[in-house]
C-alpha cells in the first residue's frame, strides 16, 4: 500500500564541522532520508533527535558529504509540493506532482494538475498534455538518477475510450533522451481500476492486480522509469516493478501527474495539505 509524505518549506544550512542541517515539516512518509543518500547529493542523512519546541513539528537531519549545496537545494526546491509515494521494495522511489482533487469539508475541488489530466484526456486539449509533458521533462532533469535511468515504459492503458497520455509522453521522452522504450501489456480479464469506498477496498485492488502485467523490450541490469497519468492504489506500478525486477531490471522508478487523494491509506492525508 502506499505510503504518502509531503512538505511544503525545508531550512537547509552549513553546520561548523562542514555538514549541513536540514529542517522539513514532512508531512506522512516517503522515505526522505533515502531519497536524499540516493541523490548523490549528500553521502548520509542522519536523523536527529528534535531537542527544541521550535522543531517539535519538524524532521531534522544531519547531512554529512554535500558537495554541492546549490544541487541539493535545486532537489529540495523540486520536490517541494510534490507527492512522495513509497512503493518499496517495488520500487526505488516513487512521486507524483501532486493530488488530483482537493477536499474542503464536504466539497471535493479538482486541482491544477487534477484539471490539466481532464483537459487532456478528456476534452482533447494538446496543450494541456504539452504542459503536463514539461511538468514532468522538468521533474526528470532534477532528479538525478531519474535523468540517468536508460529505459523507459509507460503504464499500460486500459479504457481505449481516452488518448494514451503516459504512451504519448513516453514516447516522446525516449526519442528525446535516448531511452529504450519498453512496452508493458495488461491481461483484458484485470479490468480498470474503479473507485474505492475503503481501506479493506483498496487493498482488495492492489491483490487483484497481482499477474496481470507482461513486459517486453526491457534488458537484464537497465534502470527503468515508469511514467503513469494517476496513481491511486499503486497497485499498477507494483505489478510493472514486478515484471521487470523478474526481468533482471537493477532499479525502477515511477513519475506520475496526479495522486488520487481519496486513497492514503498508511500515509498523509493529501486533503489537508495546503496544495
Amino acid at each position: 500500500m502506499p505510503m504518502c509524505g509531503c512538505f511544503h518549506q525545508y531550512d537547509l544550512v552549513p553546520n561548523a564541522d562542514g555538514t549541513h542541517r536540514l529542517r522539513v515539516r514532512l508531512e506522512g512518509e516517503g522515505r526522505l532520508r533515502q531519497i536524499l543518500e540516493k541523490s548523490g547529493l549528500a553521502d548520509k542523512a542522519q536523523f536527529v533527535q528534535n531537542m527544541s519546541f521550535d522543531d517539535a513539528e519538524y524532521l531534522v537531519f544531519r547531512l554529512e558529504g554535500v558537495r554541492e549545496p546549490e544541487s541539493l537545494a535545486r532537489l529540495l526546491d523540486m520536490l517541494k509540493h510534490r507527492i512522495l509515494v513509497d512503493l518499496s521494495p517495488s520500487l526505488d522511489e516513487c512521486y507524483s506532482l501532486g493530488p488530483y482533487t482537493v477536499f474542503d469539508g464536504a466539497n471535493r475541488e479538482t486541482h491544477y494538475w487534477g484539471n490539466l489530466l481532464h483537459r487532456s484526456k478528456y476534452l482533447g486539449d494538446k496543450s494541456a498534455g504539452e504542459v503536463l509533458l514539461n511538468h514532468i521533462e522538468g521533474f526528470i532533469e532534477t532528479h538525478l538518477p531519474i535523468r540517468t535511468v536508460d529505459t523507459v515504459i509507460a503504464a499500460p492503458k486500459t479504457d481505449r475510450r481516452t488518448p494514451d497520455m503516459p504512451g504519448t509522453w513516453v514516447e516522446f521522452l525516449a526519442e528525446r533522451r535516448g531511452w529504450t522504450r519498453a512496452q508493458a501489456f495488461k491481461a483484458p480479464t484485470s479490468g480498470a481500476q474503479k473507485s474505492i469506498q475503503s481501506n479493506q477496498e483498496e487493498l482488495e485492488l492492489v491483490e487483484r492486480m497481482k499477474n496481470t502485467i507482461t513486459i517486453s523490450d526491457v534488458s537484464p541490469n537497465s534502470r527503468v522509469l515508469i511514467v503513469d497519468d494517476t496513481i491511486r492504489s499503486g497497485g499498477t506500478l507494483i505489478e510493472i516493478a514486478r515484471e521487470l525486477r523478474a526481468n533482471g531490471v537493477s532499479e525502477v522508478y515511477g513519475v506520475t501527474v496526479a495522486k488520487d487523494a481519496r486513497m492514503t491509506y498508511g500515509g498523509v492525508d493529501l486533503n489537508k495539505e495546503a496544495w
